[in-house]
């Protein structure tokens, strides 16, 4: 059997709950996750670890993979400087019909998250102002990116979200498929 290479990105995560194991999450290019790995750590537990089934039963999965996925975005998407966003929303406020194309709504989207995971109180107001627009403008187009697939949809009176494959894909590089 032969395997394809892949550009699989591991994002570490230390889980609270589990002192002593480390956790390794795998990710594709386009944002899906394809591996994990669970390994004891000898530095912050020196003992010999014990790996039960029950142990293994408990893990909670969901979990981990989305504070690796927060992990990812918070470190492989690089902030966009204040000319960017000039240029796109200061230069061309309006862009008629088309409107925004789906990697300028990625972008937005990412910088919105940022501000979330940063632990901004008000993460529309100061994007915002960084970008030099309306609060009511970035709501807009936050609400676009959801509507397109970028970005889901947070918890009812929550800010945030996640960026999705296809956001991640855009920003990445990669065609939009």
């Amino acid at each position: 059997m032969t395997v394809a290479p892949t550009n699989e990105t591991w994002v570490p995560v230390a889980h609270p709950l589990y002192p002593g194991w480390l956790f390794d999450v795998a990710f594709l290019p386009n944002g899906l996750p394809v591996g994990f790995t669970m390994k004891h750590d000898w530095v912050a537990a020196p003992a010999e670890p014990v790996l039960t089934a029950r142990l293994l039963r408990r893990l909670p999965l969901g979990e981990i993979q989305e504070a690796a996925r927060r992990g990812l975005m918070k470190h492989s998407l690089a902030p966009l400087p204040p000319e960017h966003w000039e240029k796109v929303f200061v230069e061309s406020p309006r862009p008629g019909r088309a409107g925004r194309g789906n990697l300028e709504l990625a972008q937005v989207s990412s910088a919105y998250l940022r501000q979330v995971a940063g632990g901004s109180s008000s993460p529309t107001h100061d994007l915002a102002r960084d970008m030099n627009i309306s609060p009511g403008h970035l709501r807009n187009l936050l609400g676009a990116a959801r509507r397109r697939g970028l970005l889901t949809a947070p918890q009812s009176g929550k800010a945030g979200g996640e960026l999705t494959a296809k956001a991640l894909t855009l920003l990445s590089g990669e065609s939009e498929g």
